[in-house]
């Protein structure tokens, strides 16, 4: 879920919602779980 809102500069921006999905919902969506390990490897590989 996003929220939208703006600080006392007039910078708009753009707020993330976290939930937990249900193992139902994983399922429902065809979401697939990913390693963090391999995330923080190809973060750390990475040239930036």
């Amino acid at each position: 879920e996003f929220t939208s809102s703006y600080d006392k500069w007039g910078y708009l921006g753009k707020t993330s919602t976290w939930k937990r999905l249900s193992d139902e919902e994983i399922k429902n969506l065809k979401l697939k779980r990913f390693n963090l390990d391999e995330v923080l490897k190809t973060i750390k590989d990475s040239p930036i």
